[in-house]
């Protein structure tokens, strides 16, 4: 399901948030590793498993061959001059091992040929000024964790689960993956909240994701004012046969 080299990827750990007890590293692609505060002695480990061929994945591969989930081309078109840029479906859902804490579907989303810029196709999801599209979030971001004897919650930090399809409603790409929310370093531009911004910022080498926040101190509520997805034009070319 999937394959780590402890001794090479922990020097890519990143912590994620701490409380009293423990702090939490992400390991790539969705391992989280509890650490015990002031000893270095590992507490837990926590795995994040995208549901997209679990079973085969779990099934048919070992330590020694994981298995490689086989590619859906769509077919290909020579007409269609924006072809692979448009008509891709999103699932995504912000979750701990207890709740979800968001989830939601978005359908119809698009790239133009003139927003594909530094190597990425850039699909708006939500938008700043469009204040329909801002979704409230039910309770704090947080990662409860328990071990046999002791327990506690790490806030600002949670697991993101991704789901993009293209226009033949085939996975195109997919993330499970733990998170961390920051307070943002930029001011908002978005002038309808009064409030502190945060940020949750994902990449790999398939692409980013960027969701800002902003937290509604007399509602106690975060709200989602901003997602965008930027999906690498690389595989884009690859998966549809393009050159853009």
């Amino acid at each position: 399901m999937a394959k780590h080299d402890m001794k090479s990827i922990w020097d890519q750990r990143k912590g994620i948030g701490a409380d009293k007890l423990v702090t939490l590293f992400h390991i790539p692609p969705g391992l989280i590793v509890g650490i015990w505060r002031g000893q270095w002695s590992v507490a837990f480990f926590m795995a994040s498993l995208h549901f997209h061929k679990l079973v085969e994945r779990s099934a048919l591969g070992s330590s020694i061959c994981p298995y490689t989930v086989p590619a859906e081309l769509p077919p290909f078109d020579d007409v269609d001059p924006e072809y692979g840029l448009h008509g891709y479906a999103l699932h995504i859902s912000l979750h701990n091992t207890i709740k979800d804490i968001m989830s939601a579907q978005f359908t119809q989303l698009f790239c133009k040929t003139d927003q594909i810029r530094n190597g990425f196709v850039m699909l708006k999801v939500i938008g700043r000024n469009d204040k329909t599209q801002h979704t409230p979030i039910s309770g704090k971001i947080d990662t409860p964790w328990r071990t046999d004897a002791l327990g506690g919650i790490v806030e600002n930090c949670c697991l993101m689960s991704l789901t993009l399809l293209d226009e033949t409603q085939n996975p195109f790409w997919c993330v499970s993956t733990p998170v961390a929310m920051q307070l943002s370093a930029k001011e908002s531009t978005c002038f309808d909240y009064v409030g502190e911004n945060y940020v949750i910022y994902y990449q790999d080498s398939e692409g980013k994701v960027q969701m800002n926040f902003v937290w509604l101190e007399e509602r106690g509520q975060f709200f989602l004012i901003n997602l965008v997805l930027f999906i690498a034009t690389e595989k884009v070319n690859k998966h549809f046969g393009r050159q853009y």
